[in-house]
């Protein structure tokens, strides 16, 4: 994935709601975030959100063997509940983070499985979360990530954090026994890539329609790029 197909956008403190406010900041925190928002007075949040049209597969011997050995006990246990490995994608991140996402399905294509791991300067973090889309756009959830923003009509999410990939993954079987059967919609492996892709991008554009996320111009992403010291390869 070439850099002209990423944009970037920045948060605008202002624009988020209170509640994601004290889903997102720690509770020390929140009340001054809160004041800010209240008076209007922008918060300088470090951190660029992607946009990206297509996945950046990554080969297995390329996956560096600190994050092999992170993930593979969720992976395994994916493995017993037959949800098959389909390929691994680097999320391009403009920060210090490194960040990849194993992508897996279950035997009849209704039921998208992803390991996500995120490694941060302080800490590294392996979630995991299911989802089915449906034949009318709506798309059902599970995670053991936190929930922080507010959920778009069409998503119906489900947050467990600390939960194992067994309990997430049977709490989302049991979540679609309340859902129309026939308007599951069957992924192909072939279009898994596309169906990923589309729930980022609808994703992040309902936070850019609510002005939440707004989009960073060619010097602020220069200036952060300086300020973390990335080098564009």
């Amino acid at each position: 994935m070439s850099n002209d197909e990423i944009r970037y956008y920045k948060v605008d403190s202002r624009k988020i709601r209170y509640s994601e406010c004290w889903r997102i900041c720690k509770k020390t925190s929140f009340f001054k975030a809160a004041a800010a928002k209240f008076f209007s007075i922008p918060i300088d949040i470090q951190m660029a959100i992607p946009r990206f049209e297509n996945l950046t597969i990554v080969e297995p011997a390329k996956i560096p063997r600190h994050v092999q050995d992170a993930i593979t006990p969720s992976l395994a246990e994916c493995a017993q509940l037959d949800l098959k490995l389909q390929f691994v994608y680097r999320v391009p991140m403009l920060s210090q983070n490194l960040s990849f996402a194993a992508a897996m399905l279950n035997a009849d294509g209704t039921i998208v499985s992803v390991v996500h791991y995120v490694q941060s300067p302080q800490r590294v973090v392996i979630a995991f979360n299911c989802f089915t889309k449906f034949s009318d756009g709506r798309l059902m959830g599970t995670s053991n990530h936190p929930k922080k923003f507010d959920s778009p009509s069409w998503s119906y999410p489900e947050s467990m954090p600390g939960s194992s990939v067994k309990t997430i993954f049977m709490r989302h079987t049991e979540r679609l026994k309340e859902m129309c059967v026939s308007c599951r919609v069957a992924i192909a492996p072939a279009d898994l890539e596309t169906v990923i892709v589309e729930l980022i991008v609808r994703t992040i554009d309902e936070k850019i329609a609510r002005k939440v996320f707004v989009p960073m111009s060619e010097s602020e992403v220069e200036n952060l790029k300086r300020k973390l010291g990335i080098v564009d390869s």
